[in-house]
């Protein structure tokens, strides 16, 4: 028998998402983020918020 124990963990992620002048907002909320040391484990978006 194979036993698998499994922790709970938590990541925080960040998604952006596309679409041209919202990358000013993501970039602005990005500098909010960083002023506050918030940290992200994965950083994931599409279009302008994949730049």
């Amino acid at each position: 028998m194979i036993n698998h124990k499994h922790e709970k963990s938590t990541e925080n992620v960040l998604i952006l998402q596309g679409g041209g002048s919202l990358g000013a907002f993501a970039c602005g909320v990005l500098k909010a983020f960083a002023k506050k040391n918030v940290k992200f484990d994965i950083i994931a978006g599409t279009s302008i918020g994949g730049i």
